[in-house]
C-alpha cells in the first residue's frame, strides 16, 4: 500500500494516466516526485507508451525536428509504435526530465504559453534560449533548478 497523494493538475504531465502507479508510492507534492531518481529510474526501465511522447511533443508544441532533438528518437518511429506500446531505453530517460521541466515551469508560470515564450526566447540565465539547452538530460537538469530558483525568489 502506498503513501497518500494528492493528483496534480490536468496541464500537468503527472495527472496521465501513465504515472498513476508511481504517484502513489511517492509524497504528495510534484517537485518530490521529480526528485525521486529511484521513481524516475523505475519509469526508465519499464518504458512510457507511445502516447505519452504525443503529449510530450503537443504540450511543448516541437515540431518533427525539435522533437528528434529533444528525444533522441525521431517522430516517424514514434508514429510507427502501437498506440499502447511501450518505448524503452535512453529516450524514455529523456522523455521524463523534458516532462520535469515541463511540470516544473508550469507551476512556476501557471500557464502554458507563458512559459513556452520563456523557453524560446534568449535568457540572460543562460546566454542562450533554455529551449536549446534541453536536448539533453544535463541541460534539462539547468533549466529545472532555474525554475526551482525562480519560484523561491531567487534569481542569480
Amino acid at each position: 500500500m502506498g503513501k497518500d497523494y494528492n493528483m496534480p493538475d490536468k496541464g500537468s504531465f503527472l495527472a496521465e494516466e501513465e504515472f498513476a502507479p508511481y504517484l502513489r508510492l511517492v509524497s504528495t507534492t510534484n517537485s518530490s516526485f521529480w526528485d525521486d531518481l529511484n521513481m524516475m529510474r523505475k519509469i526508465s526501465l519499464n518504458g512510457l507508451r507511445s502516447n505519452f511522447f504525443s503529449s510530450l511533443k503537443q504540450k511543448f508544441r516541437l515540431n518533427n525536428q525539435q522533437f528528434n532533438s529533444l528525444v533522441g528518437i525521431t517522430w516517424k518511429t514514434i508514429t510507427n509504435h502501437k498506440k499502447d506500446s511501450q518505448i524503452l531505453g535512453l529516450h524514455t530517460e529523456r522523455a521524463l526530465y523534458l516532462a520535469k521541466v515541463w511540470d516544473t515551469g508550469i507551476d512556476y508560470f501557471n500557464d502554458a504559453d507563458l512559459f513556452r515564450k520563456w523557453l524560446a526566447r534568449n535568457n540572460p540565465f543562460f546566454d542562450e534560449k533554455p529551449l536549446n539547452l534541453l536536448n539533453t538530460m544535463a541541460g534539462c537538469e539547468i533549466v529545472y533548478k532555474k525554475l526551482q530558483q525562480l519560484a523561491y525568489g531567487i534569481s542569480a
